[in-house]
């Protein structure tokens, strides 16, 4: 879904050529609130433990399976806590967990499996020498700030709201610069001994625009959300080591749904979508979505048998620039041609030889349909010298086969990284 720009391009080998899909990340303001807790005993061989160690407030939530939406009243919001189960004995227990209560409050709203959002019984059968993740979702005062989280039997889980104000800068290309100087965006970390939780924020107001829970090697690793600036959710999505799992909704800002898909190995599924109104937009899974970029133009995708077919931007002039097309951009000749083409044709800049400088200039441009080279721009840069002598190189390029979109020749927006090393 599409939210914060940012490329969302697949790198293969140096020179290697990529559709660029410049997506938003997701998210805008409601604030998650860090949660440490202890794993405490709740009957022999079972605990109780904070498992994404992290609480969050939002102003609604709506349940994949059934679409139903839950909006918290004047001066209310839902905090969800998640939390792993684990039974360490060598038979099966049952917990019900009915008993739950927030802040001394027996506040029990929602249970709910973490990785599909559906609800569940509130009496749970966690299989022998096993772990069991949940997700539970509590109405409270907005204004509660530490909280005891407990079930009958079980020493309280305490948790405590705290924020990390180190800063780390991104310029309008996403990507980090030395101070607040010229920054587009601003992210914070939450860090813990394996996990942590990376809120984006936009630089100028200060909105928050997107959290992350990451894993120790930096990759996404539970609920990614997506705000809108009044701070409803735009879209949320769970995460595996960065890979989206499971459902992802997307709402309109007045907060219908706007669209449900589902991931299954890295595949997304579009169920279905709807206009502000509640109205569906795919009729048995094909039709046309049309929605605006960050710049004002009108996106456009194409979807076929639930599948994304193609996409593409509607441009001042009324022309199409497709990021995704059905028939994609060749080479004449070939991956290899291209190599071989690049290889021959690169003369590495005598200043950056003496400077020792080297690294890989990311360039977009546009293959028109009669497969020129044009619009070329540097995305991200190493030096001045080598930033020119990468966009030299593709203005030379005389061999592309464009891509076609219902037996029409169109222009596509591409993205090559040329690298620079040094032996």
């Amino acid at each position: 879904m599409a939210a914060l720009p940012y490329l969302n391009s697949y790198y293969a080998p140096d020179f290697t050529i990529i559709m660029t899909k410049l997506k938003f990340l997701l998210l805008t303001a409601l604030f998650i609130s860090s949660a440490v807790a202890t794993a405490q005993s709740l009957t022999d061989g079972v605990k109780i433990s904070s498992d994404s160690y992290y609480a969050k407030q939002r102003k609604h939530f709506t349940n994949p399976n059934t679409l139903v939406r839950h909006t918290a009243g004047e001066g209310e919001v839902f905090r969800e806590v998640y939390i792993t189960v684990t039974n360490e004995n060598t038979e099966e227990v049952t917990i019900d967990f009915a008993g739950i209560s927030l802040s001394e409050q027996a506040l029990y709203l929602l249970l709910s499996e973490r990785l599909k959002g559906e609800e569940l019984a509130t009496i749970q059968t966690i299989p022998a020498e096993s772990a069991q993740h949940y997700r539970l979702l509590f109405k409270t005062p907005a204004e509660v700030g530490n909280m005891q989280l407990k079930l009958e039997g079980m020493e309280p889980l305490s948790m405590r709201i705290h924020y990390n104000n180190v800063r780390s800068y991104l310029d309008a290309d996403h990507y980090k610069i030395a101070d607040s100087v010229g920054a587009f965006l601003y992210t914070t970390t939450t860090e813990d001994v394996d996990r942590a939780i990376l809120r984006i924020y936009q630089a100028k107001d200060n909105v928050l625009l997107q959290e992350q829970l990451r894993d120790s090697e930096g990759k996404s690793n539970g609920i990614t959300t997506d705000y809108y600036p009044d701070r409803v959710v735009k879209s949320e999505v769970y995460k595996i080591a960065g890979e989206s799992v499971g459902y992802e909704i997307s709402y309109h800002e007045n907060g219908q749904v706007r669209e449900l898909s589902e991931y299954e190995q890295g595949e997304e599924k579009i169920i279905q979508a709807w206009d502000e109104d509640g109205t569906p937009l795919l009729e048995e899974g094909n039709g046309t979505l049309s929605t605006n970029t960050a710049q004002g133009r009108e996106k456009v995708r194409v979807i076929a048998d639930h599948q994304l077919y193609a996409s593409y931007e509607i441009r001042e002039d009324g022309s199409r620039l497709f990021n995704l097309a059905p028939k994609p951009v060749e080479y004449e000749g070939g991956m290899m041609e291209l190599y071989h083409f690049i290889g021959k044709t690169l003369r590495y800049p005598r200043k950056a030889l003496g400077n020792g400088l080297q690294g890989r200039v990311m360039v977009m441009f546009e293959v028109s349909a009669e497969g020129i080279a044009e619009n070329i721009q540097v995305i991200k840069g190493v030096a001045p010298s080598l930033d020119e002598e990468a966009v030299r190189i593709i203005s030379m390029t005389d061999k592309w086969i464009p891509a076609e979109y219902e037996g029409e020749k169109v222009r596509t927006n591409m993205v090559l990284p040329i690298s620079f090393r040094l032996n």
